[in-house]
């Protein structure tokens, strides 16, 4: 399911990561323990193409993330990363923010934007969405 081969990645003169293979297999469940500092942060942004490696490269369920636009639409459509401390556009509204969400994806316009607006109503958030997020 998960293929890091090599991959090596570093915050100016510090590496942080330096030529990490690892595999996960489709059902697994796998713990990234270890101090602070050491680069579980950085391997699961680079696992999730939040970063990009220096070196190495990452395949999920058989694409290699930048390989191709079209392998990371599928990757993208078959994986997600939550991570702990979200980032949010604050000078965007939310349905601002759903919209762009959904272009990544390549929701066809019209769905896309029906299916805001029943997210919006069933979270009781269309009165709010149009307001920046961080309001």
């Amino acid at each position: 399911m998960i293929r890091v081969v090599d991959v090596s990645h570093h915050y100016g003169i510090r590496w942080v990561l330096k030529d990490v293979s690892l595999e996960v297999k489709s059902g697994e469940i796998v713990a990234l323990m270890g101090p602070n500092g050491m680069g579980k942060s950085t391997l699961l942004g680079v696992i999730s193409g939040m970063l990009n490696p220096v070196r190495g490269h990452v395949e999920i369920n058989g694409f290699q993330r930048g390989r191709s636009p079209e392998e990371d639409m599928e990757i993208r459509r078959k994986a997600v990363f939550l991570p702990d401390h979200p980032w949010l556009p604050l000078m965007r509204t939310g349905r601002e923010f759903l919209l762009a969400v959904g272009e990544i994806y390549e929701i066809e316009k019209n769905r896309l934007r029906e299916h805001v607006r029943q997210l919006l109503h069933l979270f009781e958030l269309e009165k709010k969405a149009d307001r920046l997020i961080s309001q």
